[in-house]
């Protein structure tokens, strides 16, 4: 039973981080939508450019994803996920507010307090709505 420990991990881990760069995809497809749409590639409003962006959305939705796979286990109760979602959306709320400040991306300058508070009042609910989400599902399949 021990050894099939680390490959649950593994398992759980791997399917975060794909979970996390598929919603990393999406985001950066509307973000270079938007872009496309404004002819623009560079966003010197924020002293970033869009292929910075979407990297940083992809790192973001992997770290993001990653942490949700370690958790996952805590996700198969309402209570659970909105702790995990809560945790998840730290990390995002951390990009966002470092790419969005005005300046170039930096921790430097990033809002904390606002981090943790959009962090959890937008992550909890996610994880909240995505277990129900699957609740529902499961018991359409039963």
């Amino acid at each position: 039973m021990s050894s099939d420990r680390p490959s649950v991990f593994l398992n759980n881990l791997r399917w975060g981080a794909w979970n996390g760069l598929m919603y990393a995809v999406v985001a950066s497809v509307i973000v270079a939508s938007v872009a496309l749409l404004q002819g623009k590639s560079n966003f010197p409003e924020y002293g970033t450019s869009l292929a910075t962006l979407i990297l940083l959305y992809i790192v973001t939705g992997l770290l993001a994803g990653a942490v949700v796979g370690i958790l996952r286990p805590w996700t198969r109760n309402p209570l659970g996920a909105t702790v995990v979602g809560a945790i998840a959306g730290i990390p995002v709320f951390l990009v966002f507010f470092a790419v969005t400040d005005g300046k170039p991306p930096s921790l430097a300058n990033v809002d904390w307090m606002g981090v943790l508070v959009c962090g959890v009042a937008v992550g909890g609910p996610s994880g909240y709505i995505r277990w129900w989400r699957s609740r529902k599902k499961a018991d359409l399949e039963a």
